[in-house]
């Protein structure tokens, strides 16, 4: 059957859902100012609501990537209170982020890198993130083709299309893992990133 355009571009705006939250491959980060005797800071109003997943933080003032920790990982009583440079980041509740050590005066700024969903497409001349590297965007075509085969009833054709999507899919994933650990200074292997705002 053939469909019109407007079915090709649902149907690339879907994969693309899809994938930048099997992926977090769309990243980006917003600048928090650093308030003196300030534990935790709210990400709304600062993150989109279609981000999804904290990937990490970056202390901008000392150039340093901030550890990933847990409540259960602090080791000092009263932690929330202990002042000094930022050196870790926990996430709490849904768009929630604490640091330790506090900073003691307004000074500085945090870089909080999140993954959320890729722009939409609103024509067939619209162009596809930059975040999306060339060697993935077939996952994409997939995508497209799986939805429509499905639509059309074809379901050994579609089950065949979502297959080489899949496969796809958990390569770019890979690939995103990859680079974000070797962007981050300081970090070894992998972990699993907190979910911000609704679960993946």
């Amino acid at each position: 059957m053939r469909w019109p355009q407007s079915k090709f571009l649902e149907a690339a705006n879907d994969g693309l859902d899809e994938l930048s939250e099997a992926t977090g491959f769309y990243e980006r980060f917003v600048a928090i100012p650093l308030k003196g005797k300030q534990t935790y800071y709210n990400l709304m109003g600062f993150v989109p609501d279609d981000a999804f997943q904290l990937n990490s933080v970056f202390n901008v003032t000392h150039q340093i990537w901030l550890s990933p920790a847990t409540i259960d990982d602090m080791q000092v009583q009263r932690w929330e209170t202990v002042p000094g440079s930022p050196q870790k980041y926990i996430v709490r509740g849904a768009f929630w982020v604490g640091i330790y050590p506090r900073p003691s005066s307004d000074v500085g700024v945090i870089q909080v890198y999140y993954s959320g969903l890729a722009p939409h497409l609103v024509d067939s001349y619209s162009v596809l993130p930059a975040d999306l590297p060339d060697d993935f965007v077939t996952a994409l075509d997939d995508y497209i083709l799986y939805d429509l085969s499905t639509k059309d009833g074809e379901t050994d054709k579609a089950l065949e299309h979502w297959n080489s999507y899949y496969a796809r899919q958990e390569a770019l994933a890979t690939y995103v893992e990859e680079r974000i650990v070797k962007a981050r200074s300081g970090r070894l292997g992998g972990w699993t990133p907190e979910p911000i705002g609704r679960p993946r």
